[in-house]
């Protein structure tokens, strides 16, 4: 059966060549091995240069499509993060002056922010996987082999695993999302907390004593105001929030917490705790910046899922080289791969909480290598301190060569 494709650009050919050959193949059944792809062996397309250029420039531009459509993602899910945050808080906080149509509006945001969202997510992954180079153009991996078999490790459990990293990332970045929001209520418990104490708080006559308006814009301004209660004088800062002016000798009214009096505020200053107010606001821009990671790292391994399970993996021996010595703009560390045919490509490490610098220390061990270009995973038998086989995302620094070919150039 020939496959649909769309357009004609040079993915047509990869795919009206590969439908051709697989017409004509028949899978041999495999023995039974933990280490062996279930999969038909794809061999090299017949395909010329020219070709194989058009294939190449057509995956190019669905693969700059599918980054611009992340990155549309990524805006319209801060979009939707910020006026969630910012519509809770305006429900919670007691008193809030709503503006005329101004829920309305909030509304018509987060609705047109999540469709766009999922507009965005949906074209970046119809992109995504046109941008798949073919398998059989030998740019990154030597045909497919017959593995060895090691019965410590499932290759096949291994791809699908691949795909479990991707929702690990995907449940770090809803984690993250909660995270901003609970900076949000941070926000509106601390403005709660001075309206309870307004309302329910006992009121005594007070003294400006001094004004603090640090220059330079470092700091908020903020008053000294004198009071006392039960025969005790209590002198507290107060943080200015409003524009009232005051001068020094000023009366003003102080409401305290009768069972905490040095807790206090004024009629017009609420005085909210600010290191609880600047604890919410950090966590709710951290949580914010950390959601867009989290999601591109999900995008990404469910690339390297897809590539690796349309390659398959090769058997190398691998060199993780960080790039030493410690300094302003450096680089992630290069692997340097040896394929069992003596073909040689060096990998970058790709920025991921699955780091390859712990495993330097070893050179020249045995390792799995799947994957295409920028999508690339270099799977190890086993991390530093993890027995399991251990996923390293890479992309490709050069093509595939040989040594000779390398030295002759």
């Amino acid at each position: 059966m020939r496959r649909r494709t769309r357009g004609r650009d040079g993915l047509s050919l990869w795919s009206s060549a590969k439908d051709d050959q697989l017409e004509e193949h028949v899978p041999e059944p495999e023995e039974s091995s933990s280490a062996a792809p279930a999969r038909a062996r794809a061999e090299p397309f017949s395909l010329d240069r020219e070709q194989w250029d058009d294939v190449k420039k057509a995956a190019r531009r669905h693969r700059h499509r599918e980054i611009g459509y992340q990155a549309a993602e990524l805006i319209f899910i801060a979009i939707f993060l910020v006026w969630t945050g910012g519509t809770i808080y305006s429900f919670a906080v007691p008193d809030y002056p709503w503006e005329d149509y101004e829920l309305a509006a909030n509304i018509t945001i987060l609705v047109v922010a999540s469709v766009s969202a999922v507009f965005a997510a949906w074209r970046a992954r119809v992109n995504g996987a046109r941008s798949v180079v073919p398998v059989g153009s030998g740019e990154w991996l030597p045909p497919e082999e017959d593995l060895p078999v090691d019965n410590r490790v499932d290759l096949e459990r291994e791809i699908s695993r691949l795909r479990t990293l991707r929702f690990r990332a995907f449940l770090i970045a809803l984690g993250w999302a909660a995270v901003h929001i609970g900076g949000f209520l941070g926000m509106v418990g601390v403005e709660r907390s001075a309206a309870e104490l307004l309302e329910t708080g006992a009121q005594v006559p007070g003294r400006v004593a001094s004004l603090h308006d640090p220059d330079g814009g470092r700091g908020g301004r903020s008053m000294e105001v004198n009071y006392v209660v039960g025969g005790r004088r209590y002198n507290t800062d107060v943080s200015l929030e409003t524009d009232q002016r005051y001068v020094t000798g000023e009366s003003v009214t102080v409401v305290y917490d009768r069972s905490e009096p040095g807790r206090m505020r004024t009629l017009e200053e609420p005085n909210e705790n600010q290191f609880w107010v600047g604890v919410s606001v950090t966590v709710a821009i951290v949580a914010l910046i950390a959601v867009p990671f989290s999601l591109v790292a999900a995008g990404a391994w469910r690339r390297r899922h897809r590539s690796v399970l349309a390659t398959g993996w090769r058997t190398a021996s691998v060199t993780v080289a960080p790039d030493y010595p410690i300094r302003s703009g450096r680089k992630m560390p290069s692997i340097e791969v040896e394929y069992r045919d003596g073909s040689r490509i060096t990998l970058r490490a790709s920025t991921s909480t699955h780091g390859s610098t712990p495993l330097r220390k070893r050179p020249k061990r045995w390792a799995w290598v799947g994957g295409e270009g920028r999508d690339m995973v270099v799977l190890f038998p086993h991390g530093r301190w993890r027995e399991p086989p251990y996923a390293v995302p890479a992309w490709a620094v050069t093509e595939r060569f040989q040594p000779d070919e390398q030295a002759t150039s």
